[in-house]
């Protein structure tokens, strides 16, 4: 499970044994915060310590404690806050600087790939029949060892309620949008070796200026005996082949009397790409049950779809099996995957890789809000590296070079200790084939 920016500070911070959060027990000046609670520390004894306001009134704006009184907790700042700081503001005192603490987090986020990481599945490489070199997608940034390729799953099967799922007819489907407009594309000739995907024809769909579109299918033109009671409670999924060239306009999506049940991630817009959405239908569901496409508004925009699946269940049946050995060329220029010779066209790839994980930035607002691929345990390694950063970019200013060097050796040590525990490890076995 990811952890935010704000899980992560508290954390860091806990690791580091440099925690403290309270709220204000009294109106303060743009220059004060008060705080009995801050009594714990003698006079003085807070200057030069950090405080980050976390509440409304002043919020992540971080000032340095210039002065301290402990009989009345106030801690005076530098530079003075935008506003007056209010009774009950929530705050946390940090006796590292927060800003470092999050900078030396996104620096270890890089430095610990080794150990954690993202583990990335890239599908958007669709093979021509021609080449046998192709560009490693830029989200695998380390890889790929092999590579899989498509074994298409049929769609006719008992399990799939879509009726005309092959994208070869307009019958049962349901375009909506002022200016857009749906045919059946059959190339004149074999010289098309990317659309459709499969089969000769499939469906493909203009949006002429910028008003929003949907492409769907009533429950009443399903098949397979689906109604929209039975789905009622049901777990449901949607999948659908979509060709087009303009990322994040392009979703696919179900729907019950409620209005949506759930949307897939948006459309790449690198070809073709394998959208699926899951969702649960509302218990109380008794008339609609809708899927489809959905083109939010923009620039003029073309796609293709060629095979689309809703059924009962929680994912979509896998689409890769058999491995493929490979070459890899990669450094700043080059960056390609060389297969032992061509794969027939219109297959997708799948290259999976690993890439460092997510950064929270610089952004006070965002830093807090995004997210970190790390759950509680590999999220100490995370802090052991940090510390080790955080620490560093203090020696660079401490004259206390031998003080700041311990602590250093001491996190190191407790990071080694740590990555015999809870580092990620990249499995290498075979995945089977369907007739091995």
């Amino acid at each position: 499970m990811a952890r935010t920016g704000a899980q992560l500070l508290t954390g860091f911070s806990q690791f580091l044994d440099d925690e403290f959060a309270s709220t204000t027990t009294t109106t303060g000046l743009v220059t004060t915060l008060v705080d009995t609670a801050l009594g714990r520390w003698n006079d003085r004894a807070l200057i030069g310590a950090w405080l980050r306001p976390t509440g409304a009134a002043n919020q992540y704006a971080i000032r340095r404690i210039s002065n301290f009184v402990q009989s009345t907790g106030t801690a005076t700042v530098l530079p003075a806050f935008a506003a007056v700081t209010t009774t009950a503001q929530a705050y946390g005192l940090h006796f590292y600087d927060p800003e470092l603490k999050f900078r030396a987090l996104d620096q270890a986020a890089i430095e610990i790939v080794d150990d954690v990481f993202r583990v990335i599945y890239d599908e958007t490489v669709t093979t021509d029949g021609i080449n046998d070199e192709y560009a490693i997608p830029a989200a695998v940034r380390r890889g790929p060892a092999f590579i899989y390729y498509e074994v298409p799953v049929p769609v006719q099967p008992y399990w799939n309620f879509l009726a005309n799922p092959r994208g070869d007819s307009l019958t049962s489907w349901t375009l909506a949008g002022a200016g857009a407009a749906s045919v059946i594309y059959t190339p004149s000739t074999t010289s098309d070796i990317l659309i459709p995907k499969y089969g000769t024809s499939c469906t493909k769909i203009s949006v002429a200026d910028s008003t929003a579109t949907t492409y769907r299918q009533v429950v009443a033109d399903m098949l397979n005996g689906v109604t929209a009671v039975l789905a009622a409670g049901r777990r449901m999924t949607m999948g659908m082949w979509v060709y087009c060239r303009i990322a994040s306009r392009v979703t696919i999506e179900f729907r019950d009397l409620n209005g949506q049940v759930a949307a897939s991630a948006a459309h790449g817009g690198a070809g073709w790409e394998l959208l699926t959405v899951s969702g649960n239908v509302s218990a109380a569901n008794t008339t609609t049950l809708t899927a489809g496409i959905a083109i939010t508004s923009g620039v003029v925009l073309e796609l293709y779809w060629n095979n689309a699946w809703f059924f009962y269940g929680d994912r979509m049946p896998s689409h890769f099996y058999e491995d493929r050995a490979l070459t890899v060329l990669r450094d700043d220029t080059n960056q390609r995957i060389i297969l032992p010779g061509p794969i027939r066209s219109k297959l997708q790839l799948r290259i999976p890789g690993q890439a460092a994980l997510t950064q929270l930035g610089t952004t006070a607002a965002t830093q807090v809000t995004n997210s970190v691929e790390v759950d509680i345990y590999s999220a100490q390694l995370l802090f052991a590296r940090a510390a080790e950063i955080l620490l560093g970019f203090q020696m660079l200013k401490s004259p206390q070079l031998a003080e700041v060097a311990a602590r250093i050796q001491y996190v190191r040590a407790r990071r080694e200790e740590l990555r015999t525990k809870w580092a990620y490890r990249m499995p290498y076995s075979k995945i089977r084939g369907p007739y091995d």
